[in-house]
């Protein structure tokens, strides 16, 4: 019995990219401690000013602030990793949630192009045969155009390496 050995692919190029997060843990921590001690200052003044009413508007609104900056922070942990290896193009998406999924995309008939639309930030299209999804939703214009082209060099690395 003759045992054959494949090589592993190649990993040539790889970018992780990830939304920018203004607040540290501790950070987003002590912005909530002011929001919640604001909110307790005005339930307290309008109690003492006889509108108690106004104290389940205001706890409402703060408790509707600190999920919305909650939720903001915790979209920081969504992940974009794109792979660039002899023989796949693979774009793994990795949710907030922590759900993944992954695209493979034949890299003979791979192209990175940024689509300009006026008045916005370019899509950066990752494309073959047919088939284009849209990578790095987050990014600035900068960012996807150096992306873009760090992946147009990844691709003509891998076909020079195949042709050699």
């Amino acid at each position: 019995m003759e045992e054959t050995t494949t090589s592993p692919d190649t990993l040539l190029y790889e970018a992780i990219l990830r939304p920018q997060r203004s607040l540290s843990p501790r950070a987003l921590f002590g912005v909530g401690a002011a929001l919640a001690a604001g909110g307790a200052y005005m339930a307290v003044l309008m109690l003492s000013l006889g509108a108690w009413p106004v104290i389940g508007f205001t706890v409402a609104d703060t408790a509707l602030l600190a999920l919305l900056l909650w939720l903001h922070h915790r979209r920081g942990r969504e992940c974009e990793i794109i792979q660039v290896s002899e023989h796949s193009l693979r774009v793994i998406r990795i949710a907030a949630s922590g759900q993944t999924s992954a695209t493979d995309l034949s890299p003979a008939w791979a192209s990175a192009r940024l689509e300009e639309r006026p008045g916005t930030t370019p899509r950066l299209l990752l494309g073959a045969r047919g088939e284009r999804i849209e990578v790095g939703r987050h990014l600035g214009d900068a960012q996807k155009r150096a992306l873009a082209q760090a992946l147009d060099e990844a691709l003509a690395r891998r076909t020079k390496q195949l042709f050699r």
